[in-house]
């Protein structure tokens, strides 16, 4: 998926998580992006008032395209005082990280007592697509790169995946003809669906102090594959989300008070 692609929907998913926030009646303060990637959503962020700080892993592969000063981190312990943020968000990040308790316990750490956490994360539907698109994509991806070799000897501009760019049908190809690969750190593209449902993750969070206080769809549907792209409108992506379910969720969360057991919406 290529990152302009990926920012166009990050921007518009965006908006939901910004309508959301202002329903809790959070419209600034400090805070902080975990795996911000390019920086893009950090950037709007400022720009609608937020004092972002922006993390993510060093090495990152969108290292080279950020447009946000973004600071790398171990991906382990965030370089942060106790109680510095108002605000944790995260965009697309927890389904990769392996040690989701870990995690948790420092987005609690950072968060000010009376603090608020976002999680736009990857829904059922999205997974379900997401198999659905892998070969016609397939076939996608590898026409453009023969075409690319016949005209100019390069694969052809965005005949890209996930993992990195094919470069051709050379870069083992036949490990994706079979079967999609799985998206985060658990279970496989076939039983994804399972980790991926809302239910799912409430339980994750309340097992780690938090509790919801708001859950929406993101309202677009897309897949992992960059199929169509910018051919379908956003407005289109908001039509297919009313009738098959959006590609994301988004979950606000605050920290349960000592003792106390976690309440969820539903």
């Amino acid at each position: 998926m290529d990152n302009e692609y990926l920012a166009t929907l990050r921007r518009n998913e965006l908006e939901s998580v910004l309508a959301l926030l202002a329903k809790h009646g959070v419209r600034g303060g400090r805070l902080l992006e975990i795996g911000a990637g390019t920086g893009e959503q950090a950037r709007a962020l400022s720009a609608r008032g937020y004092d972002v700080t922006a993390i993510d892993l060093e090495g990152s592969r969108y290292a080279s395209d950020r447009v946000w000063p973004v600071i790398d981190y171990d991906g382990s312990v965030f370089p942060f005082e106790d109680n510095s943020f108002d605000i944790v968000f995260s965009s697309n990040v927890l389904e990769h990280i392996a040690q989701t308790e870990h995690m948790q316990r420092e987005i609690s750490r950072v968060l000010v007592p009376d603090g608020i956490v976002v999680h736009v994360l990857p829904s059922a539907a999205w997974r379900v697509l997401t198999m659905l698109v892998h070969y016609p994509w397939l076939v996608k991806v590898t026409a453009q790169a023969i075409l690319g070799r016949r005209g100019s000897g390069r694969a052809a501009p965005g005949a890209e995946e996930r993992s990195g760019r094919f470069g051709g049908v050379r870069a083992a190809l036949w490990r994706r003809v079979l079967y999609a690969n799985r998206h985060g750190e658990h279970g496989n593209a076939l039983n994804e669906a399972f980790y991926f449902r809302r239910a799912r993750w409430v339980r994750v969070f309340t097992l780690n102090g938090f509790r919801v206080v708001g859950l929406i769809p993101s309202g677009l549907l897309y897949s992992g594959y960059a199929l169509f792209g910018h051919h379908l409108s956003i407005p289109v992506r908001q039509r297919m989300a009313a009738l098959f379910g959006s590609a994301c969720h988004v979950f606000v969360l605050r920290r349960c008070n000592r003792g106390a057991k976690g309440a969820s919406v539903k």
